[in-house]
């Protein structure tokens, strides 16, 4: 790794680990049962002890940008990776982690914010930045739609990607206005949509391709 690329890495894991250190200033302050989980209406409905709940999540966002790092270093196809899809992965989680725990510490503070409206704002925002790239993906074994069906078939793959890319770009608006607008039952089946109908359609494809070869 280079100089650069081995800073960058440091400061995304230390970012993952910073909500602990404001934490700790905010330590006289929080109470000693604080909010951690809260149901689709913004309602807390799951409560931790003040150390543990300082900790837990960082160390969490920490753990997993530590699988995602190795998943996309160790990659076979690490080549052909975005760059762009490599950032955004590797910077979303120490910076939607920082959010999340900052909303905690807001709302056991007292702040009255709507979490879960913005929360799921940010998700939606990020479906569909990263839809908006999606089709510039080339084949790789880290990210993408990863199914048999694309990682066989070069084609497959660009078309389904194609297809992904309009299709996240549009679900990622529709996250970001549902909360909004109270339409919370939407959530559920957007998600199923965005992660499903992909995979369909490369099977679609392949399928098509199966019983009607190209001509040699």
């Amino acid at each position: 790794m280079k100089k650069k690329q081995i800073l960058t890495t440091v400061a995304q894991f230390a970012l993952c680990l910073l909500p602990i250190a404001y934490g700790f200033i905010l330590w006289p302050w929080l109470p000693e049962r604080i909010p951690t989980h809260f149901n689709a209406a913004g309602v807390a409905d799951g409560y931790q002890g003040k150390l543990e709940a300082i900790l837990w999540l960082p160390l969490f966002f920490c753990v997993m940008q530590g699988v995602l790092f190795l998943a996309l270093r160790f990659d076979p196809k690490a080549e052909k990776h975005s760059a762009t899809l490599r950032a955004i992965g590797l910077w979303t989680i120490p910076v939607l982690g920082n959010l999340v725990q900052a909303a905690i510490y807001a709302v056991a503070l007292g702040w009255d914010i709507p979490i879960t409206k913005w929360i799921l704002t940010g998700v939606g925002l990020l479906i569909l930045l990263v839809g908006n790239y999606l089709p510039k993906c080339k084949q790789n074994y880290t990210m993408g739609i990863r199914v048999p069906w694309t990682l066989d078939d070069p084609e497959n793959w660009n078309k389904t990607h194609r297809f992904a890319g309009y299709l996240w770009m549009t679900g990622g608006a529709v996250l970001i206005l549902t909360p909004w607008v109270g339409l919370y039952w939407l959530l559920l089946p957007v998600v199923l949509v965005l992660a499903l109908l992909p995979v369909g359609y490369s099977f679609f494809l392949y399928m098509r391709k199966k019983q009607n070869p190209p001509q040699n």
